[in-house]
């Protein structure tokens, strides 16, 4: 107990020999080991190298017993990868990672950043045993890198491919609630306290086996993903999520839950493509510069609701008004009409609205009408064509 009280000694040496004297008690009983390793390991981040050192030492002989034994404190082992100098140290440390068999959604994270950082700053010959345990890590915890040769790119280049990387961890809860006897609304609080709360997105699926799986992915990366300017295939959305996804079944349980929690945003047909919304945005902008109408005749394998979604945000965005065809497949542009009637009021004195009566929907015929100048139309035609809608 006294020895104890002195590992928070102000005098490097005293604290020194008290790590040493705890430390062989810790290799020589176990006891001990519950009791003091997890404060070991918070004096990988002192100020004073030479505890540092020491501290290595003992962690490193305690896990060569019990690998599993820094488990619970990884955050402190990659906050001290940030604020390490000596090479020694850092080996070290990426041993003690070595020594987990996986990292979670939060750690491979931080490790990603801390990776970067480390190639960046340990380039030259003298610290390349750090690159070299390093990639050993990368290629452990992200096992996608195996298929490339890293060890012979530049340090650009490997920066390059660890920030390209889609982190996505998949929990199978099924088994989860029998080990550990929980329900899924509590076990769902642990990922809700997460500091990266910001940076991903979970939910969790129930397939028709009734095995309930819980997803954790990377925000960004993913929203990148299915807002592609173009239509995603089965098979491609498979390639990109294979390291969660194991069937049929399950990809298209987990594009519908995506989707209809709002995480993503388009229409997932039943032959297996994605029809992202601003793809589909795009395509009907298109189609308004292009002819200024959009016909819906080209866009018919889309629900209506979706369509009329799309067409309300290029209203708003644009600050176009459309008018709708009686047949509802054709949106015509306001403006377009108006700039057509603006040149035919320029060649005569009154202008004749009985074609777009003819095609419009009543109430969108009426918009038009009260949207034209009063100058353009006689006092007769218009109040005529009003009444007839009264």
């Amino acid at each position: 107990q006294k020895i104890e009280n002195f590992l928070q000694s102000e005098d490097v040496k005293l604290k020194i020999n008290s790590i040493i004297i705890i430390g062989f008690s810790m290799l020589a009983n176990s006891k001990y080991v519950e009791r003091y390793s997890h404060e070991f390991v918070k004096f990988l981040k002192d100020k004073s190298e030479d505890v540092r050192n020491n501290v290595h030492y003992f962690l490193q002989e305690l896990i060569k017993i019990n690998p599993n034994l820094l488990n619970p404190d990884l955050e402190i082992i990659l906050e001290s990868l940030l604020t390490e100098k000596k090479t020694d140290n850092i080996i070290s440390l990426l041993n003690f990672l070595d020594s987990c068999a996986d990292l979670d959604f939060d750690h491979l994270f931080y490790f990603r950043d801390i990776s970067k950082s480390l190639i960046s700053s340990f380039e030259d010959k003298k610290s390349s045993k750090i690159f070299i345990r390093l990639i050993e890590l990368l290629k452990k915890f992200f096992p996608l890198l195996n298929e490339i040769g890293l060890e012979n790119l530049e340090s650009k280049g490997v920066i390059t491919l660890i920030e390209n990387l889609f982190l996505m961890k998949k929990h199978n809860f099924s088994l989860i609630r029998k080990k550990l006897d929980v329900d899924l609304k509590e076990y769902l609080k642990n990922f809700a306290k997460s500091n990266l709360k910001e940076k991903k997105v979970y939910f969790y699926i129930k397939t028709k086996e009734n095995v309930t799986y819980i997803y954790e992915l990377e925000k960004d990366k993913l929203k990148t993903f299915f807002k592609q300017d173009k239509k995603i295939s089965d098979k491609k959305i498979y390639n990109t999520f294979s390291q969660v996804i194991d069937d049929d079944s399950e990809l298209k349980l987990f594009i519908k839950t995506l989707n209809n929690l709002k995480i993503i945003d388009g229409y997932y047909s039943d032959i297996g493509f994605f029809y992202p919304y601003i793809y589909i945005k795009s395509k009907l902008i298109e189609d308004l510069q292009v002819n200024g109408s959009i016909e819906l005749t080209s866009y018919n394998f889309l629900p209506q609701n979706f369509i009329d979604r799309i067409m309300k945000g290029i209203s708003k965005s644009m600050k176009i008004t459309f008018l709708k065809r009686k047949d509802q497949e054709t949106y015509l542009s306001l403006k377009k009409i108006q700039d057509q009637l603006n040149s035919e009021a320029a060649k005569g004195s009154v202008i004749d609205l009985k074609s777009y009566r003819q095609i419009l929907l009543d109430e969108d015929f009426i918009r038009l009408v009260k949207n034209m100048p009063r100058e353009y139309l006689s006092k007769f035609r218009t109040f005529h064509i009003l009444d007839t809608f009264a």
